[in-house]
């Protein structure tokens, strides 16, 4: 009986160490996000990417953190993995509580998605939005 429960032990441990060193590539990989600023006379901005599974209900900013802060016109972020779900996208003023826009997306599992803000304050008639841009 101990030597069983030795082995089964063993195989979690060996299991464990297995996944842990796979978190890279497979079925299994979670979705990686990053933020691409596009708007030309838009200034410094930061990206907050909440769990949100009630798209259309805003989630409030006010103590949360950004994921991304004080992209300018042109950066792109590296990538940032977050858990496979319903995500809300807010980009504010840099360094301020200001939204500029926020939309609402779900993160597949296997996928590289870039989030990029996009528009102009010069043409109205173009706006502002976030446009999903899968890998």
């Amino acid at each position: 009986m101990k030597r069983w429960t030795m082995w089964v032990l063993m195989g979690v441990t060996v299991g464990a160490l297995l996944l842990a060193g796979c978190s890279s590539g497979g079925s299994t990989s979670n979705p990686q996000v990053r933020a691409r600023h596009s708007a030309a006379d838009i200034g410094r901005v930061d990206l907050y990417v909440i769990p949100n599974d009630e798209p259309g209900n805003a989630t409030s900013i006010a103590d949360r953190n950004p994921l991304f802060v004080g992209l300018a016109n042109g950066d792109v972020t590296q990538f940032a993995r977050r858990s496979a779900g319903d995500y809300e996208f807010v980009f504010t003023d840099w360094n301020r509580k200001n939204i500029i826009e926020r939309d609402y997306l779900h993160l597949r599992r296997d996928r590289q998605v870039t989030v990029r803000l996009e528009g102009t304050e010069a043409n109205p008639a173009i706006g502002f939005n976030i446009v999903s841009v899968p890998q």
